[in-house]
């Protein structure tokens, strides 16, 4: 009978210790898992922080997403200014535009070059030029003054300018993996973005276009549009 009973005795000491053990494991593994859970937690209460941080104050500070065929000789059409433009080439012409006296013209000292801006829509820093064109003028009017900038710097995307055959055009606009479709003048490339004006307006795209006569680019014109 001592015997039996002491086997029984061994037996439930055996068995409370491997459910033991097994509480302990499970223990540690909970444990295991809320610590891990904890750290993770505390980890991104840390990060998350200057992230958003960070992401408001890019969006504070830019608020805008301009593409990079809105760059010309300085300056950036549907973000750019009146104002910001005459600052980098000069006071120009003043023409009726989009709304009177809107518009302005230059001209490009050395060659029979003749620029021509835009602006309808208002942003906090003043009316925004939406549209610029370039051309070829023979016989460009003697009131138009020069811009300040020299004809090697109105050139788009650091590789066109008028003159520019159409095999260039095409090298420059594949090398920037543009989309482009072709025209009755020549070819155009647009692009998507974004700039929030005054009156609820938003610019989203911009079309560059290009026109040749005898394969070489003689006007050529940037506009963006909602």
């Amino acid at each position: 009978g001592r015997v039996k009973g002491s086997n029984l005795v061994m037996d439930w000491r055996w068995l409370r210790r491997e459910n033991s053990i097994a509480m302990i494991d499970a223990n540690d593994a909970f444990f295991g898992r809320m610590t891990a859970r904890i750290f993770v937690a505390a980890l991104c209460s840390l990060l998350l922080p200057k992230v958003a941080a960070t992401a408001e104050s890019t969006s504070a500070v830019k608020g805008n997403v301009i593409p990079s065929i809105a760059r010309f000789a300085k300056i950036q059409i549907g973000f750019s200014t009146q104002e910001d433009v005459e600052g980098q080439w000069g006071e120009g012409r003043t023409v009726t535009g989009g709304h009177p006296n809107s518009g302005r013209r230059w001209r490009v000292k050395g060659t029979s070059w003749v620029l021509h801006t835009d602006g309808f829509e208002y942003s906090k820093r003043g009316l925004v030029v939406d549209g610029l064109e370039i051309y070829e003028d023979q016989e460009p009017d003697d009131n138009v003054p020069y811009a300040r900038l020299s004809a090697g710097e109105f050139t788009w995307l650091a590789g066109v300018a008028l003159g520019a055959t159409r095999e260039k055009v095409n090298k420059v606009i594949k090398q920037k993996q543009l989309g482009v479709a072709q025209t009755d003048g020549g070819c155009e490339v647009r692009a998507t973005g974004f700039n929030a004006l005054e009156n609820r307006v938003e610019l989203r795209t911009w079309t560059v276009r290009f026109d040749f006569k005898k394969g070489y680019l003689n006007r050529f014109s940037i506009g963006a549009s909602f």
